[in-house]
């Protein structure tokens, strides 16, 4: 975790970024299966920055949508810091 809040801090607003991390599934079969099986995503987007309160989550916008002048929006990911495994610079300042 010390690696990832190093790496988080060395990023900018702007920065496009790849972040690796472990999201959580259920796993449901008829015999009882698997359950809370940790699945490796990656994910790459714009940083926005690092928000929350209680839990820390790196913020990815991932697709903005220009409806008309002036009237858009914009996709975003959250990305919960204790599931992250890498963050990696792809293009400083985006």
């Amino acid at each position: 975790m010390k690696e990832i809040v190093k790496q988080v801090k060395g990023l900018s607003l702007g920065d496009l970024i790849r972040v690796e991390w472990f999201d959580a599934s259920i796993g449901k079969s008829l015999s009882g299966g698997l359950n809370g099986i940790d699945v490796l995503v990656t994910s790459w987007g714009i940083f926005l920055g690092v928000l929350g309160q209680k839990n820390k989550h790196i913020i990815l916008a991932q697709n903005n949508f220009r409806y008309a002048n002036g009237f858009y929006d914009i996709d975003y990911t959250a990305i919960p810091a204790c599931w992250t495994e890498k963050v990696t610079v792809i293009d400083k300042q985006h």
